[in-house]
């Protein structure tokens, strides 16, 4: 995993969580495209945190209903740490 290092205060980030889980959401829409599981950085001196090292693959798709609903049924049952991967128009 690559180096992460804090813009605002010049200290490398420290882990905070392992193994949070990321929705990646589809554009325009409420409904999860994927989960990913990754790892939760923050500096210390500061508030800022990332999102970084994210498994080589998904643990569920859209297109694998079932398996996405048991993802999901295992993050509300282990109260698992989710963070959500808006897509944004590009500005230009």
């Amino acid at each position: 995993m690559p180096k992460l290092v804090c813009t605002n205060c010049n200290v490398e980030l420290r882990p905070v969580e392992n193994g949070v889980h990321v929705h990646e959401m589809c554009f325009h829409n409420t409904e999860i495209y994927k989960i990913w599981s990754a790892d939760l950085w923050g500096c210390p001196l500061c508030p800022v945190q990332v999102v970084a090292g994210f498994a080589e693959r998904p643990l569920a798709v859209r297109h694998e209903p079932e398996k996405l609903q048991a993802v999901l049924v295992r993050e509300r049952d282990y109260h698992t740490t989710v963070i959500k991967d808006l897509e944004v128009q590009d500005l230009d």
